[in-house]
């Protein structure tokens, strides 16, 4: 006899039609950070936490893929598993990008992708970053306040993507 485990078994709380509206990577953030545990199940170890909502449950739950799947309707879980697989590849993406800067003659990092020209420099204590457009040299991003130069970097990943590159 199947005994449900964790919410799946407690009286109120819905079976279907949640929705995920967040997707984090334990791992991401800190790779120092456990595991968490599925708060549908309370049983599996989870690294992609999933934020689960609903319009008959008053509060949110971090769930794993499976539970989520389900949760959605989706019992192969196959959107939940997507986003996961959406958030590796852009995790890695992100990793790539920390990598391979070059060092100006200032000392400061730059790199030159896609038609523009990124520089991270050291400004009052935090971090700033300035994108160039290499063919005209006019300056289209000047940002400061970040706390590391990865942080910085990550913001004119962001920027160039913004800026269409």
């Amino acid at each position: 006899m199947f005994i449900p485990r964790g919410k799946w078994g407690q009286a109120g709380v819905p079976h279907r039609g949640w929705r995920c509206t967040e997707l984090e990577d334990l791992r991401e953030a800190d790779s120092s950070e456990p595991l968490a545990i599925c708060e549908m199940c309370e049983s599996a170890e989870i690294r992609y936490r999933h934020l689960m909502t609903h319009p008959h449950y008053p509060g949110i739950l971090w769930c794993g893929a499976i539970c989520a799947g389900h949760m959605e309707g989706d019992y192969k879980a196959v959107a939940a598993r997507g986003r996961e697989k959406t958030l590796q590849k852009a995790n890695k993406n992100k990793r790539r990008w920390l990598k391979g800067w070059c060092t100006s003659k200032k000392g400061n990092p730059y790199k030159n992708i896609n038609g523009y020209n990124i520089v991270i420099y050291l400004y009052r204590l935090t971090w700033g970053l300035v994108v160039t457009d290499l063919a005209t040299g006019t300056c289209l991003k000047r940002l400061h306040g970040f706390r590391s130069a990865d942080a910085a970097k990550l913001q004119a990943l962001a920027a160039c993507e913004a800026l269409g590159g």
